[in-house]
Order: structure tokens, then sequence, then C-alpha cells
């Protein structure tokens, strides 16, 4: 098991803010002396395909906090997928998502790590004054801190790089989501925790596209959108692409009447960097 500790000293800490309910609530935590360390600033990646409410909550978080937040993006992952970009070199190319092919199972995610980690490495590396390009030297060190609960333990991963190391309060105090939970709304009572990802994630289960539905009309709409206009790429692909595993147009799938599979959930997921 991965086990969480924090480092004597280290050159920076960093929370990796998703505005989740665990990266929130482990925030919040520093500010009551529940987790004794501090952070010396936040980072919030920005896909621009988060849910109107993450918005609103980061934005109300950022003000409880007495460190600063810092918000960073590659760019809008939304039209990076369904329309490409201009990379440095000129070629033109398109973000990936895990969508499913119908009749060949699912294509791989590259989006988590381009939209989510890679720039919290890029603007912490910035942080410590590290010119692009440039190695970090040996005897820097960061304390990356990820908000993963005890019953996610699975999601917990070491750091690729040997400058950075990732640490997990939360395991630290062996907490799970719906302690989590309770703990935010004794505190909050007439503000409601967000779910962190984006609108169009094909991660989500049954549940969460029916509540969805139901409760987030912009957002439905914005991942009907996005699934209709995925077939309408100007790309080629041996096999047409779908947000659910059934492979039907998002709106056409019946919700209510739907066993929850549970589809691919965030424990498949393997960076554990999304939906905290």
């Amino acid at each position: 098991m991965l086990v969480s500790k924090n480092i004597p000293n280290p050159t920076l800490r960093v929370l990796s803010l998703g505005a989740g309910v665990q990266s929130t609530v482990m925030a919040l935590m520093t500010m009551t002396g529940e987790i004794k360390d501090k952070p010396d600033c936040a980072i919030f990646s920005d896909t621009g395909a988060e849910p109107k409410n993450v918005y609103e909550h980061l934005e109300w978080l950022t003000k409880q906090l007495d460190f600063p937040v810092y918000i960073v993006s590659k760019g809008n992952l939304r039209d990076d997928t369904l329309y490409g970009y201009k990379t440095s070199k000129g070629t033109h190319k398109y973000s990936l998502i895990p969508y499913f092919l119908k009749d060949a199972g699912i294509t791989n995610r590259q989006c988590t790590a381009d939209y989510k980690i890679k720039p919290v490495r890029d603007k912490t590396k910035r942080l410590l004054g590290v010119e692009k390009g440039k190695r970090v030297p040996k005897d820097v060190i960061v304390e990356t801190w990820i908000g993963i609960s005890l019953d996610e333990i699975v999601r917990a991963k070491e750091a690729r790089e040997k400058w950075t190391y990732h640490r997990f309060p939360l395991l630290e105090l062996e907490l799970k989501r719906h302690q989590l939970i309770k703990w935010f709304e004794e505190r909050y009572p007439n503000r409601n925790l967000t779910k962190s990802s984006c609108t169009f994630c094909p991660f989500h289960d049954d549940k969460t596209w029916r509540e969805m539905k139901i409760n987030d009309v912009e957002s439905w709409n914005d991942a009907v959108n996005f699934d209709k206009k995925l077939r309408q790429r100007k790309i080629s692909f041996k096999h047409e692409q779908y947000l659910h595993r059934s492979c039907l147009p998002l709106d056409e799938i019946d919700f209510d009447n739907l066993e929850d599979k549970g589809q691919y959930t965030f424990l498949d997921e393997c960076e554990g960097m999304c939906g905290v």
C-alpha cells in the first residue's frame, strides 16, 4: 500500500485543487488546523468544460483560503476535441478523450495528462523559477497534495518526476468520502459540494448521467451536443464515437429504465487527478 507522509522542509507545498469533494474539504481542513501543515498555494487546472456550479464553487472556495489559488489551463478541451488545435510545430491535432467506438471498445485517454496533470506540473515549475525546457535542480523537492479519500485509495499513485512527491492528507487521516461530505455539511449547511469532472466525461456512470439530465439541464444539453458533434468531425475513424458504452446517442438513452452497471468509474482512472 502506498504510504503518505509529509516531507520535512520541502521547497514548495502545492495543493492540487479539483474543486470536488475531496480537494475542497482537504483545503478547508488546513484552515481549521485538522491538517496541521499548510500548502504554499493551490493550483486548479481548468479544462474549460466543467459544469457552471464548479466554477461558482471554486470562486467561493478561494475566498475561504489564506493561501493563493492559481488557475491554469492548456486550452478548451471541448473545442480541442471537436475542432482540433494547432501545435507549436504548426501541425493540426485533436485532443483525445476516452470515447466509445461502436464494436471496438474504448479509446485511450489523454485528457487527464494533458489538461489536468501537465498544466499543474508546468505551473509548479514556474513557481520554482525553472525556465521552460530546463531541469529542476536536484536539491529541490515539491510536496504535491492530492485529495484522495480512503475508499478510493487505489487511485493513489507515486509521482513520476524525481523532484516531486505525492502526499495524501486525507489518507493520513483515514477519512472516507461520506465523512468528508458530513464534515462539510456540518460547517457549511447552506452550501452544496460539487462533483468535479467535464460535462461530457465518458467515465460518468448512468446515475450521474441521469442526475445531470434532471438537475443540470445546461450541462446535459452541452454533453448531448458534444456527443452528436463527435460523429460529425472531419477526421477519419473506422468506427463511430460515442460518450456512452451503449454506443447510442446520449439523448436517445432512457436512463430512467437502465440498470446502473457503472460504465467506467474514476476508480479505473489511473492518474487519480480528475473528479476530486
